[in-house]
């Protein structure tokens, strides 16, 4: 019988897998409710801060459809990239467009794909941390600029293997 726990710290010890995983650097901390039930983090999109909510268990980003509006403000040129089935976290599905954005984290600027849609499961999160939240960042995001969270230290690590994948807001 395998031991796993034995392969997956081999795996952790290899030299391949430190050199890979050494260029992490902090994208941002998180913001946890008191349970540790939900994870947040705060965004810019134009000269104000919002709060999005992060969900490992979301395949895609989506933000509140107000939140478009305030987008076409700061990049009146902006059109969909491509169209998606969005099925919500109760079975519903709706045809949504997706766009593609610049977001603000901690000075660093992330692009972001993301459609758009009424959010009305996070009212529930908003009532029990007295936050506003007008999206949720998902798995594309993660997947996109290889993220690792630290919930016990409350980070989110991105590993960039070209300084392209982010650039420093000016």
């Amino acid at each position: 019988m395998i031991n796993l726990l034995a392969v997956f710290n081999k795996k952790l010890k290899s030299k391949n897998y430190q050199q890979k995983h050494n260029n992490k650097q902090l994208i941002t901390r998180i913001i946890t409710d008191k349970e540790k039930k939900v994870s947040f983090i705060k965004i810019k999109i134009d000269d104000n801060s919002y709060n999005v909510l992060l969900d490992n268990g979301a395949c895609q980003s989506v933000f509140d459809i107000s939140v478009l509006e305030i987008i076409k403000k700061v990049h009146p040129n902006i059109v969909p990239i491509g169209y998606d089935t969005l099925v919500t976290g109760f079975g519903d599905t709706q045809e949504v467009e997706i766009y593609e954005f610049p977001i603000i984290i901690d000075g660093w600027v992330y692009y972001i794909k993301a459609s758009f849609a009424n959010l009305g499961i996070t009212e529930e999160i908003e009532k029990e941390n007295n936050v506003k939240l007008i999206g949720v960042i998902g798995l594309d995001f993660f997947t996109e600029y290889k993220c690792l969270i630290n919930y016990y230290n409350k980070k989110l690590y991105g590993i960039f293997s070209n300084q392209k994948s982010r650039t420093v807001f000016k």
